[in-house]
C-alpha cells in the first residue's frame, strides 16, 4: 500500500498542474476571443470603435491609403489630435458616413479621402494655425458642408479661402465659419444656428452674443444635449432635435422665453413631439421633459418633469390633460406671464414648488372628477381632499373655510400676491408657504387659535408687512409669533351682518387705507339688503 501511495502522489500532482495550465490557456483564449468579438476585424491598431453609436475614433498618426475604404458600418469619424494626415481614398465608399470631426493636428487631406460618401453632410475642421493642405481634386463629396474656425477678424476663414484646394469650395458656398467646442461646431446664417458634431453636446456652441440666435437646428450625430446648452438664447423661437439624441437635460433650453416651436425627428427612439405638441416627450414613460410657450400637452402624457417649463416666461396658459398624474419640482417656476392653469382629473401628486414664482397666475381650476385635489368654491387654488391642505395658490386665491392647512411653498416666490385672508379653519402654515412674496403687505388671519407656523413661512415679504388678527387674540399671536410681535395688529371689524343678529356672519375690513380687504365669514345665508343703509 505504501508503494502505491509513493507512486500515485507525484502522478496526481502532475495531473493537477496540467489541468491548471489547460484552464489558464482556456481563459487566455476566451479573453482574446472576447476582445476580437468586441472589435471588428477591420479596425486598425490604435483606433477605437463604438458599436452603439457607430463611431470610429482614429488615433493612428498617418491614415494610410484605403484604410477604411467601403466600410458601410461607419457613420461618424473622429480624428484625434494625434492624427497628422488623412490618406488617399482612405474612407472612399463609406456609404453611411454622416459626420467627420478633424482634429487640429491634421495637416493634409489627400485626394478622394471621402469620395463616394453620399450621406456625408458635415465635416468639422478645427485647425487654425494654417489651412490644411488638400490636393486640387477635392477630397470631399459635392453636397458636404465644411465648417472651418471662425475668429473675430475673419483671419482664419480668409486663410482657407485663399489656400490651394480650398478656394474652390468657398466659391461653391460650402465653407462655413463656425465656432467649435469638443467634437461639435456651430455656424450662424441669417439667425439660424446649425449645430453639427458627434457625441455629447455638453455646453453652448455658437456666437458670444446669443441674442442673435433666432432658431437652432441640431444635426444628426449629436447624442445628448447638456445642462444650459442653449441658456440665454432669449430670441430663439424654434429648435429641431435629431433622431440621434438619446439624452436631454431638463435645463438645456432654460430661459428661452420666445421659444414656441420644438420638433423631434420622427426616427428618434427616445423622444418625440407627438401631435405637433411643441414639447419633448420621453417615450419610455410618457413624461413631458421640456415645454415652451407654444406647448399643447397631448393626452397620453403621464407626468410633467422637474423644470419642464422652468422660466418659460412666454407661457400664458396651460391645460393639463386627464392623463397626467404628477407634476415635478419647479415644473412651471418663473412662468411670469402664466395667467391660467386647468388641472385634469388624473393628477395625483404635485411638488409644492411647481407653480412658484408665477407672479401673474390668477386662475387655477381642477377637474371636478379629480379624486385627489379640488378647487372648490372657485378658490383658484389646488386643495388636497384627504386633509384639506392648500398645496398651491396664486394671487387670485381666496382660501375657503374648509382649508385646515396651508402647505409648504404653497404661495412661494409670488410677487403678484399683495394681500391674503386666512380663514379661522386653518391650524397650520407650512415651511416657506409665503416665502419671498416680495409684494405681500397684508395678511388677515381669522383663526382664534394661533396656527402653527413653519420655518421661513413669511420670510422675504414686503418691508412693513402686517398681520391682522381678531382683537381678543392679539396677545396670543404676539406671544406665539414673537418674531413678528411688532407687526401684529387688531382687525377692524365693522359689525354683524344683520341688525337683528339673525345672521351669524361678520363683515371684517382689514389692511391699510390703500389696500383694504373685506372678508365676510361665519355660517348661514346672507340676507338681501334693500339699500346701503341696511348693511352693517
Amino acid at each position: 500500500m505504501s508503494i502505491k501511495k509513493n507512486i500515485s502522489a507525484p502522478l496526481s500532482s502532475g495531473l493537477g498542474a496540467t489541468r491548471r495550465a489547460a484552464m489558464l490557456l482556456l481563459v487566455l483564449l476566451f479573453t482574446t476571443m472576447t476582445a476580437w468579438a468586441n472589435d471588428p476585424w477591420w479596425l486598425r491598431d490604435g483606433d477605437s470603435w463604438n458599436e452603439t453609436t457607430k463611431t470610429l475614433t482614429v488615433n493612428t498618426p498617418e491614415v494610410v491609403t484605403d484604410a477604411y475604404k467601403e466600410r458601410s458600418e461607419i457613420e461618424y469619424v473622429i480624428f484625434s489630435n494625434s492624427v497628422t494626415s488623412i490618406g488617399f481614398e482612405s474612407f472612399k465608399g463609406c456609404s453611411n458616413l454622416k459626420t467627420v470631426f478633424v482634429g487640429s493636428s491634421v495637416a493634409s487631406i489627400d485626394v478622394g479621402a471621402f469620395g463616394s460618401c453620399p450621406n456625408l453632410k458635415s465635416i468639422i475642421i478645427t485647425r487654425t494655425a494654417s489651412a490644411q493642405s488638400i490636393y486640387h481634386d477635392s477630397p470631399f463629396p459635392d453636397n458636404t458642408k465644411i465648417y472651418v474656425p471662425a475668429d473675430e477678424n475673419g483671419n482664419v476663414l480668409q486663410k482657407y479661402r485663399q489656400a490651394e484646394g480650398w478656394w474652390q469650395l468657398n466659391s461653391n458656398k460650402r465653407l462655413f465659419p463656425s465656432w467649435s467646442s469638443g467634437t461639435h461646431a456651430a455656424a450662424l446664417n441669417e439667425g439660424v444656428l446649425t449645430v453639427v458634431g458627434i457625441g455629447n453636446l455638453t455646453s453652448y456652441v455658437g456666437p458670444d452674443f446669443k441674442d442673435v440666435v433666432l432658431s437652432a437646428v441640431i444635426g444628426e450625430g449629436v447624442t445628448s444635449i447638456g445642462e444650459h446648452a442653449f441658456l440665454g438664447c432669449v430670441n430663439m423661437t424654434s429648435v429641431s432635435i435629431p433622431a440621434s439624441v438619446t439624452s436631454i437635460d431638463n435645463a438645456a433650453f432654460l430661459a428661452n422665453q420666445e421659444l414656441g416651436a420644438i420638433t423631434v425627428a420622427a426616427g428618434n427612439q427616445t423622444f418625440d413631439s407627438r401631435n405637433n405638441c411643441n414639447a419633448i416627450i420621453r417615450k419610455a414613460d410618457n413624461t413631458l421633459m421640456i415645454g415652451c410657450k407654444g406647448t399643447v400637452i397631448p393626452d397620453g402624457v403621464t407626468s410633467i418633469a422637474d423644470r419642464a417649463f422652468y422660466i418659460c416666461s412666454g407661457l400664458t396658459d396651460i391645460s393639463i390633460p386627464n392623463s397626467v398624474t404628477s407634476i415635478g419640482a419647479t415644473a412651471f417656476w418663473g412662468c411670469t406671464s402664466l395667467q391660467s392653469v386647468a388641472i385634469g382629473s388624473g393628477l395625483a401628486s404635485i411638488d409644492p414648488s411647481a407653480f412658484n414664482s408665477c407672479h401673474n397666475l390668477t386662475t387655477i381650476t381642477v377637474d371636478e372628477n379629480n379624486q385627489t385635489f379640488d378647487s372648490h368654491g372657485n378658490c383658484n387654488a389646488i386643495i388636497r381632499k384627504s386633509d384639506n391642505t392648500l398645496v398651491a395658490g396664486c394671487k387670485g386665491t381666496i382660501i375657503p373655510n374648509s382649508v385646515t392647512s396651508i402647505g409648504e411653498k404653497a404661495f412661494g416666490y409670488n410677487d403678484g400676491l399683495i394681500s391674503i385672508a386666512i380663514p379661522n379653519t386653518v391650524t397650520s402654515i407650512g415651511d416657506q408657504a409665503f416665502m419671498n412674496c416680495h409684494a405681500l403687505e397684508s395678511v388677515a388671519i381669522y383663526a382664534t387659535s394661533v396656527p402653527a407656523q413653519g420655518t421661513q413661512a413669511f420670510c422675504g415679504n414686503k418691508d412693513g408687512r402686517k398681520f391682522y388678527v381678531l382683537s381678543d387674540v392679539v396677545n396670543a399671536y404676539k406671544t406665539a409669533w414673537n418674531e413678528f410681535a411688532n407687526d401684529i395688529k387688531a382687525i377692524e371689524a365693522n359689525g354683524i351682518c344683520s341688525k337683528d343678529n339673525s345672521e351669524n356672519l361678520k363683515w371684517v375690513l382689514t389692511g391699510e387705507a390703500s389696500n383694504r380687504i373685506l372678508a365676510i365669514f361665519g355660517t348661514g345665508d346672507m340676507k338681501d339688503y334693500e339699500n346701503a343703509t341696511d348693511r352693517p
